[in-house]
């Protein structure tokens, strides 16, 4: 049963914002950093689903393979936005339909797909490079960053190369 309690007036600031940036700029780029429990993945989602439909484009939502399935129930449940989720090698939709490979044939304009096969150098991530997206949702971003070996430059470990990477597709 979906839930239509509406957004929160942070909520739809934030929204607003992003919006407004994309009129603007043509772009936004925004790091939410909201305390637990204030509904960043439905703030996210609204953001992602209103620039999708903008542009015509897929979205790209990138979270820790445990976190896929909240994603996906919370997208469907607060906004009624169909996304599917990769997991072993096929996509699975909200309604519980499967589809297998490639990652490249996301049945819905929302794809969660798991950072861990980012973080692990997996080829199967790497087919998303040559894609191009509305928008790209990266949860827990400070998981990205530069490695520290003493004596040498900090190099970005391969979730912050991957999303350096796919920032110019998006």
């Amino acid at each position: 049963e979906r839930r239509a309690s509406g957004l929160a007036p942070h909520q739809k600031a934030f929204v607003a914002a992003v919006m407004k940036e994309i009129e603007t700029y043509g772009q936004a780029r925004f790091l939410l950093a909201d305390d637990v429990g204030l509904g960043k993945t439905v703030q996210l989602g609204m953001a992602a689903e209103l620039i999708a439909l903008l542009a015509d484009r897929p979205v790209l939502v990138l979270a820790a393979k445990n976190l896929l399935p909240q994603w996906q129930g919370e997208l469907w449940q607060m906004l009624a936005a169909p996304s599917a989720r990769w997991e072993k090698g096929r996509w699975i939709a909200e309604d519980g339909s499967v589809w297998p490979g490639p990652v490249t044939n996301c049945p819905r304009r929302i794809g969660i797909f798991p950072t861990s096969l980012i973080t692990a150098g997996s080829d199967v991530a790497e087919p998303l490079l040559e894609m191009r997206f509305a928008c790209v949702v990266l949860d827990e971003a400070h998981r990205a960053r530069k490695s520290r070996t003493l004596g040498r430059e900090p190099q970005p470990n391969n979730l912050l190369d991957f999303m350096q990477r796919l920032a110019r597709r998006t």
